[in-house]
């Protein structure tokens, strides 16, 4: 197991408001979050682990070789959004039916992205799954197929890549609970391995994501959007056309055209908001919390907010 070392530690200064606990809490396990420090994965051997404090985001990097500091630095800004400004995004929903709460109960929190093959391994997980359901075969796939270093004599946890699915093979990951899925995530393991994902330009990147077979525009979008933060083209699903269907009296295929103009540029994430308002609740009982005014976290049970809180697996 390779042992990483501290090559120096960076001070950020977010853009208020900001919310470093809810930031980091949406959507994670508690391999990289505990309630008060985040370990963020930069790669194959370089994490960083951050924690707020007075205001301020302290984050130590570790690595196995030297890294670009500058590089190191964009990195972390990009995926905690430190410096993304919603003041727009919040004028825009204020007075919204489902995310008016947003700028209160949520005030500050960020969208926290990832590296775009993670961001694809969750969009196929959540293909035609709950929330429950994806994220179970996610938590799964990281189980089997993360890497291991040590930090400070504490083992961490490093994001599989696409040669670590290819590696493996298909049957590996039929034994996961991803049914269908295996053959898609085995294949776009297959077809991006070697290709540096990051420097792919967002068109490249979607249309080589869409000549994958099991991958269609959902899931292609999905993965931008914790990826790239790729707002403007929001990822629309049943869940999705339902709610908001019966909540602004628009037909389903009128869905996205109406968040686009609604919302422009901020389309993707007022989607992505919604289902932390909702905590990600199947669709029926999603419609009845919308007619009952319960636009706003429980975080009763297993939601985004509370997915990290989690100590022995996802119940099925």
């Amino acid at each position: 197991m390779v042992k990483l070392g501290k090559i120096y530690t960076l001070v950020f200064k977010p853009l208020k408001p900001y919310s470093f606990k809810l930031t980091a809490s949406a959507y994670n396990f508690n391999w990289w979050f505990n309630g008060s420090y985040l370990i963020l994965p930069l790669g194959s051997s370089t994490i960083s682990i951050l924690r707020e404090l007075n205001g301020e985001v302290k984050c130590t990097v570790y690595s196995s070789s030297s890294i670009n500091r500058g590089v190191v630095e964009d990195s972390i800004a990009f995926h905690m959004g430190f410096y993304e400004d919603l003041s727009d995004f919040y004028t825009k929903i204020c007075s919204d039916s489902l995310l008016r709460g947003v700028p209160l109960r949520l005030a500050g929190m960020r969208l926290r992205s990832t590296d775009p093959f993670n961001a694809l391994l969750v969009a196929i997980c959540q293909q035609n799954a709950s929330f429950k359901q994806g994220w179970r075969m996610l938590m799964n796939i990281y189980d089997k197929y993360c890497g291991r270093v040590f930090v400070n004599g504490l083992e961490a946890r490093i994001l599989p890549s696409p040669l670590d699915i290819v590696n493996a093979g298909v049957e590996g990951l039929r034994g996961l609970g991803v049914g269908y899925r295996a053959e898609t995530i085995f294949e776009a393991s297959r077809l991006l391995s070697g290709l540096n994902l990051g420097e792919l330009s967002i068109n490249d990147f979607e249309e080589r994501l869409l000549k994958i077979k099991g991958i269609g525009q959902y899931t292609s979008r999905l993965t931008l959007l914790f990826s790239r933060r790729l707002y403007t083209k929001p990822p629309i699903d049943r869940w999705v056309s339902r709610i908001a269907s019966e909540t602004y009296r628009v037909p389903v295929s009128g869905v996205e055209k109406f968040y686009t103009n609604y919302l422009g540029s901020w389309a993707g994430l007022g989607i992505y908001f919604l289902t932390i308002v909702l905590d990600a609740v199947p669709l029926r009982k999603a419609i009845e919390r919308v007619k009952t005014g319960r636009i706003y976290p429980e975080m009763k049970g297993l939601t985004p907010l509370t997915l990290w809180m989690l100590g022995g697996g996802i119940d099925t």
